[in-house]
């Protein structure tokens, strides 16, 4: 049994595009209605939604039949539970895309108590790494060509589920303990400190050097205007040595390509470790269904897992478990995901927030805006 502690720190990226400039006039500004823009956190995209349904809603300026009928199929497979008959596993972590981003929003960690009592792993996921590397591994890092080295037992991330015959890489378990914080003014709350539970089923044991990563599944809205951010205003935010003394030191990171072998600028994933939407999306299916796209071509089983890899060789080589259409029109349904507009987004105390925000200087890493461009795929 490993027990793992670990924190993780979520990023919030707010893109806007389209017509109007988006995000927030900074500095006051008018209080007109007609210079309040900052609700509307997609610019011309954004939608008036709300419900369980906000972050399933197509991009407000998409248009035309064809691309409409392209976001239903997609929304459709997004949706699909795969079995074993669609090439589902061996190894997997979910049936389903929509299984992790519950209604197209973000995951959540199990509930301690009953009915879940730890065991719902359905929406977040843990990663592997190794924390040792070779000179060679570090160079290949450094150039974008090596993203991360994975457990030798179980490689980078871990399935906790498997078809009927062949077993699961492990159990998962989550508990928690209290922490206490008291604040300045004697305010005092009560955080929880997630206290991960693995137990290997494999042979052999996991790597010494194996660091574990808690993912838990991002919201799917706004992807499409991630990608349009021209990677030219997101690399002038560069400062890795820090040069303006502002006690930030940013950098955007340079990934490996998989579809065209180039390297790239990483945008998707909680590390930024992917760079379009295409990647993101053949990633997830290899590594949380064990489906073969034409970018990955092979399933998740390591060499050494026997049972799993002779459940895969049924498969035909020559049939990639996700087709090129399906596998396209996915794409497109997260490229056009709408962003909701903001509610309550000029009450006193969220502009009361706001300004505190920025005057601790998290506005540095946190843009309050972008303006997207227009590419192939994201004419609108």
């Amino acid at each position: 049994m490993i027990r793992v502690v670990v924190c993780t720190v979520f990023s919030l990226l707010i893109a806007c595009g389209g017509g109007s400039s988006g995000g927030s006039s900074e500095g006051g500004g008018s209080n007109s209605e007609s210079f309040r823009i900052e609700h509307l956190s997609a610019g011309d995209a954004t939608v008036q939604s709300t419900g369980l349904s906000a972050f399933s809603q197509p991009s407000s300026n998409l248009s035309g039949v064809q691309d409409q009928l392209s976001f239903n199929r997609g929304d459709h497979f997004f949706e699909k539970k795969f079995g074993v008959g669609d090439g589902l596993g061996p190894l997997f972590n979910n049936t389903s895309c929509q299984g992790c981003h519950v209604n197209d929003g973000r995951g959540h960690a199990s509930r301690e108590a009953a009915p879940d009592n730890g065991l719902d792993f359905d929406s977040l996921l843990i990663k592997t790494f190794k924390s040792q590397l070779t000179e060679t591994q570090k160079d290949e890092m450094k150039m974008g060509r090596l993203s991360s080295v994975g457990d030798s037992q179980v490689g980078v991330q871990l399935q906790n589920k498997s078809i009927e015959g062949v077993p699961a890489e492990s159990e998962l378990r989550v508990s928690y303990e209290p922490v206490f914080v008291t604040f300045k003014d004697g305010e005092r709350v009560t955080l929880r400190k997630p206290i991960w539970h693995v137990n290997y089923l494999g042979d052999g044991m996991l790597d010494d050097d194996t660091v574990f990563s808690i993912r838990v599944a991002p919201p799917m809205i706004g992807l499409g205007m991630l990608e349009a951010i021209n990677e030219r205003d997101i690399r002038s935010r560069e400062d890795p040595n820090d040069l303006n003394n502002d006690g930030i030191s940013g950098r955007s990171n340079v990934v490996i390509n998989q579809e065209t072998n180039a390297l790239e600028l990483g945008r998707f994933g909680w590390k930024a470790g992917l760079p379009t939407l295409r990647a993101q999306t053949a990633v997830a299916f290899n590594h949380d269904m064990g489906l073969t796209t034409f970018i990955i071509p092979k399933g998740n089983c390591l060499p050494h897992q026997v049972a799993c890899n002779a459940e895969k060789q049924v498969v035909k080589e020559s049939e990639f478990e996700v087709s090129l259409s399906s596998f396209d029109d996915v794409v497109f349904y997260s490229r056009n995901l709408a962003v909701p507009a903001r509610r309550n987004a000029y009450d006193q105390s969220i502009q009361a927030g706001k300004a505190l925000f920025n005057k601790v200087g998290c506005g540095s890493c946190h843009v309050a805006q972008y303006k997207t461009i227009r590419t192939s795929h994201f004419a609108q």
